[in-house]
């Protein structure tokens, strides 16, 4: 290792003058003095100066958060579950509509008095054996019904309905003027459809439109008078076709 010396040389003036020796107007000497003060550096050749700069760190800057602003709607979860597929049920079997109570007989013929049940029966009866749907008792007609024979009047009322009449005595009843309505059947000609005197009250008994009945049982001077009140009514002039239908195949009327 090598060193070289570099001299520094300092001048020190104690005041400003021209020359070493100097004299002022008041005759002050003013005196300089030199002086070298010397500071030996060693320097080693080849090596790098030993002077360390300051490393600057450069953190870089956290890049600032991006925060939306809170929303002004309310965010609500909807769960989905799955659906269940429909379970399939087969259509239930319709159920025959139950048939009519059987009426009483008396031979072959319905007996009977004259209670709803029985009038009921008795029109049934004969309407299941020409295929016709059976009719059911209405307490409408029945007042219309029993007003009309209060009047002990053996007449029709002309009223909106279809009307059977019958009178009798002994102990005559409802049933019975039923079957004689009916028996009329052996008089009606399906070759000549159509009203007759000797006819009607069969044709209304099981026209086949009709679908309520109701009666009225009066005694009046000994007699019984039967009136039968008919909705639809029957006796339709040209509709007898489609509503007085022939006797079913193995069907047989009793005896007039």
């Amino acid at each position: 290792m090598r060193s070289i010396v570099f001299p520094l040389a300092v001048l020190v003036v104690s005041a400003l003058a021209a020359s070493p020796d100097c004299v002022t107007k008041d005759n002050t000497v003013i005196e300089f003095y030199d002086q070298t003060i010397t500071k030996t550096v060693y320097v080693t050749e080849g090596a790098i100066p030993t002077t360390k700069r300051k490393k600057h760190s450069h953190k870089p800057k956290p890049k600032p958060t991006y925060q939306p602003p809170p929303p002004d709607y309310e965010v609500v979860t909807v769960t989905h579950k799955p659906q269940e597929p429909p379970s399939y049920e087969p259509a239930p079997e319709p159920k025959p509509e139950p048939k009519p109570e059987a009426p009483h007989f008396d031979g072959d013929k319905p007996s009977g008095g004259s209670s709803p049940q029985e009038i009921t029966d008795a029109h049934n009866f004969y309407r299941l054996k020409f295929g016709c749907d059976p009719v059911q008792w209405d307490d409408e007609l029945a007042s219309f019904a029993h007003r009309h024979a209060s009047q002990c009047q053996f007449s029709h009322s002309g009223g909106p309905y279809g009307e059977n009449l019958a009178m009798g005595s002994g102990g005559y009843t409802a049933v019975q003027a039923v079957n004689s309505w009916s028996g009329e059947f052996y008089e009606y000609s399906y070759n000549n459809p159509g009203f007759s005197m000797g006819t009607g009250h069969f044709t209304q008994v099981i026209w086949k439109g009709t679908e309520k009945i109701g009666c009225g049982f009066v005694e009046c001077g000994g007699s019984n008078i039967v009136v039968c009140e008919y909705s639809p009514a029957g006796n339709v002039q040209g509709n007898y076709e489609g509503n007085v239908p022939g006797l079913l195949s193995g069907e047989s009327m009793p005896a007039p």
